[in-house]
């Protein structure tokens, strides 16, 4: 195909060679790419400054990420379950063991933890609730679908 093209362009004039190309396989062939250092880490140091000390993001260097289960009996149990959150940790949470009014005390507490640490709460059915920090994205089915086909 390429003495096809040289005969076109020729013809009108232009004189391209493969130059071009092989100029481009050169500098693929010779540049080349380093290997990664596996030692090496790319992630942000983690440093406690404190309370007061501003929102800063905190990556582990623990690839793997841990799913929080708890099924809390009493209202005191929400403050663990938002250390979780502080964390960083996704925690699903089922509340059948407790009486509604202490069940939505346990729901008003999270959401205004969910809120102060940019996180998000989903409702998964009747009873449980998915609360995931601001480093992991939750997706409905219908926002799934979305994605996936737009």
């Amino acid at each position: 195909m390429g003495s096809f093209m040289d005969k076109v362009y020729s013809m009108m004039g232009v004189d391209v060679g493969d130059t071009y190309e092989e100029e481009y396989y050169d500098d693929y062939a010779q540049g080349g790419y380093d290997e990664p250092d596996p030692n090496e880490s790319y992630m942000p140091s983690r440093r406690n400054s404190g309370r007061n000390a501003g929102r800063v993001n905190r990556y582990e260097d623990n690839p793997q990420m841990k799913l929080v289960i708890m099924q809390p009996v009493s209202f005191e149990e929400a403050r663990d379950i938002a250390n979780h959150l502080k964390e960083r940790k996704p925690i699903v949470i089922n509340l059948e063991a407790v009486d509604n009014p202490t069940s939505r005390r346990i729901v008003d507490f999270l959401s205004g933890s969910v809120y102060a640490l940019d996180g998000s709460i989903k409702k998964v059915s009747n009873g449980i609730f998915l609360i995931a920090p601001c480093n992991v994205g939750v997706m409905d089915e219908e926002e799934a679908y979305e994605e996936r086909w737009s």
